[in-house]
């Protein structure tokens, strides 16, 4: 969160830039997505559940792969079809026309009612993830390879000793991309071509491509954690951000009603404010004069926010702090 202001004789003007500010990365396989009796995601969501909410969330918004005259296009009421539809198979290659995923039948599209390209699947997979984990979308890819370790928890968990695992991401995706700049944003941008039939880096073939996808589904695969700095910024510690104001939310994880406490050390107003994970305003809560030293406590229920990762601020007089909630679903 940044604030500019700018003053002009006896008045100041005040530019507010909310954005999020999550550090943690998560991810899941085509193989979670494609099992509508599976293992619940990290927010509680099934799997056709957590794929709505990719299509859906704020608005309606479809998901197409490919490019040109070849794409494949998810609509908002498709969670139950991909869900149908995956995993897919093992050979990868580029779409032969454009379909929908309710139109992408017979044994053109599909291997024993599942798509039978396993490219489609990979990035479909990682495009319902960055929609579900946006963050993700700017981690620069640096090396070919990154270790992650199964984490202690779902949800803000430690990774796990004796666990890491290496993937693998091919020189020639890399090269490709950029050995510099280059995001994860980039690599789906670059499968989708692959599957649109572009030329785009000619000398880099559908297989490698099919890999470094791959390698990203799996390596932060329900929040596994990094041990390097090769594919992700660093995760630091959350803090307050005001040394006069302190505060906790609580239960965290809820999926409920939870409560925001905060003491300062100024008598002053204070104001309570909860955002999602675009930075935009999720709910208003409070809005009142409080003493110094005084421990304070809000009540809200979570009812009206869709399950996902808030952010929560405090500000009493010119001093802010800010804390991360998690809302299971209800």
């Amino acid at each position: 969160m940044t604030v500019t202001c700018t003053q002009t004789g006896c008045s100041s003007n005040c530019m507010l830039d909310v954005s999020s500010l999550a550090q943690e990365h998560c991810a899941y396989t085509q193989g979670f997505y494609g099992n509508t009796n599976g293992q619940a995601s990290c927010l509680g969501l099934s799997a056709p559940q957590a794929v709505h909410q990719a299509l859906n969330t704020p608005v309606c918004n479809p998901i197409v792969l490919g490019y040109g005259t070849r794409t494949l296009t998810f609509n908002c009421a498709d969670a139950a079809c991909i869900t149908a539809k995956l995993p897919s198979g093992s050979t990868p290659s580029v779409l032969p026309s454009s379909a929908t995923c309710s139109t992408a039948t017979g044994n053109t599209w599909l291997a024993n009612g599942r798509f039978k390209n396993v490219l489609v699947g990979q990035t479909l997979t990682l495009a319902i993830n960055l929609r579900l984990f946006p963050n993700l979308c700017n981690l620069k890819i640096t090396t070919t390879t990154f270790t992650t370790y199964e984490a202690s928890a779902c949800v803000n968990g430690n990774a796990v000793a004796g666990t890491g695992q290496t993937f693998t991401i091919p020189q020639s995706v890399i090269n490709c991309l950029g050995t510099t700049n280059n995001k994860v944003c980039d690599l789906l941008t670059l499968a989708n071509k692959k599957l649109g039939n572009q030329t785009t880096c000619s000398s880099v073939s559908l297989g490698d491509i099919t890999a470094a996808v791959d390698a990203v589904n799996r390596g932060f695969d329900r929040c596994r954690v990094n041990s390097t700095n090769t594919i992700r910024v660093a995760m630091p510690e959350e803090a307050s951000g005001a040394a006069n104001l302190q505060m906790v939310a609580y239960p965290n994880p809820t999926n409920g009603d939870a409560v925001v406490e905060f003491v300062s050390n100024d008598a002053n107003k204070a104001v309570i404010d909860i955002f999602n994970m675009n930075g935009s305003l999720a709910a208003h809560l409070f809005n009142d004069n409080v003493a110094s030293n005084s421990t304070n406590r809000v009540n809200f229920s979570t009812g009206d926010l869709l399950p996902g990762i808030y952010f929560i601020r405090v500000t009493v007089g010119d001093e802010s702090a800010y804390t991360r909630l998690v809302v299971l679903g209800h």
